[in-house]
């Protein structure tokens, strides 16, 4: 598993076919100072219970669009007691899910959400997400994936997972900010609670899912570690390749590009089922000083063009630390 962060930029898609949009709510039609949890099927609490402490209410002091959002505040040292649940409404277990909404974080305060993996509240986390001193942290309790915000402003988080091929995507205002294998590929609900020292408004929210029909033979460019940060340091990429199609990939051949140099890496014997990944390790380099772009592609899966060309090429900027004169790492 490799992680991509904020300095990324992919070119790869899971599909071209947007998701089809479930249940979305901008605030607007309910009342300032009402509970959402009395007004929604969709919202409700960890408990169950609605129109309390537990519940959220609506609020016209920020909002990212109109005039109402609904706020997040902890008032003790435990969190809470704001517990409030979007219910999704079934199980996902396949296909892929989209889930989007947006977060404005008040100075030297912190937002947390997780996701839940199971229609039983509090049995299988699928995912927590962090939002404190500027970084948005994803964390599926085994691998994670960073980004960035300001505080005081608006700032628009996305999640894409494909449950059928285990992975998720994650974006802030557009721009992916990684992609993993998650370890849990179910989602049910999601849980907006203030953790400790909390303060956070939340805003336009909506998900979606749609079927994915995995093409017959296709190789899907899924990571890139450059194996190292350091300006100067000698370090072996690796390519995470994922079998994103219905045939057993056989053979695969990459370019990797990077600080003009052009290495080829084709290997031979694989036997990546469907569904499942492979890393492809290629000769040692140099990492150079300065931002620059790099890029992983495929030019061949079991001797030819695979079927969906969209996710062949993955590409990102770099930018080493450079040590100080005098020092190293």
């Amino acid at each position: 598993m490799k992680y991509i962060y904020s300095f990324l930029s992919f070119l790869f898609l899971l599909t071209t076919i947007h998701s089809q949009t479930i249940f979305s709510d901008d605030f607007e039609s309910y009342a300032v100072g009402s509970y959402i949890g009395t007004q929604s099927s969709y919202w409700t609490t960890w408990s169950g219970t609605t129109g309390g402490a537990e519940d959220a209410m609506v609020t016209n002091t920020y909002a990212s669009s109109g005039s109402n959002s609904i706020a997040f505040s902890s008032t003790s040292s435990n969190g809470g007691p704001q517990d409030v649940v979007l219910d999704f409404g079934q199980l996902f277990t396949s296909g892929i899910f989209t889930l989007e909404s947006d977060f404005y974080i008040m100075n030297g305060k912190n937002g947390y959400f997780n996701l839940q993996g199971s229609q039983t509240i509090g049995s299988i986390w699928a995912l927590d997400i962090f939002m404190d001193n500027g970084q948005v942290v994803f964390d599926d309790g085994a691998q994670q994936a960073i980004g960035t915000y300001t505080s005081e402003t608006w700032f628009t988080l996305k999640i894409d997972a494909n449950l059928t091929l285990g992975v998720w995507k994650a974006y802030i205002d557009n721009n992916l900010v990684g992609t993993w294998n998650n370890s849990t590929n179910t989602i049910a609900s999601l849980d907006l609670y203030p953790i400790q020292n909390s303060d956070y408004y939340v805003d336009d929210i909506s998900f979606g899912h749609q079927t994915y029909t995995m093409p017959n033979l296709n190789g899907m460019v899924a990571g890139l570690d450059m194996g190292g940060t350091i300006a100067g340091q000698t370090v072996t990429p690796t390519v995470t390749i994922v079998n994103a199609g219905q045939t057993t990939i056989t053979d695969a051949a990459i370019i990797l590009d990077y600080d003009g140099i052009t290495t080829p890496l084709s290997l031979t014997g694989l036997s990546i089922a469907s569904t499942s990944s492979y890393d492809m390790t290629f000769s040692s380099m140099s990492l150079v000083a300065g931002s620059t772009p790099v890029q992983a592609y495929i030019t061949s899966i079991n001797g030819g063009a695979d079927n969906d060309a969209s996710d062949d090429t993955l590409s990102q900027t770099i930018n080493p630390i450079v040590p100080a004169t005098g020092k190293m790492v």
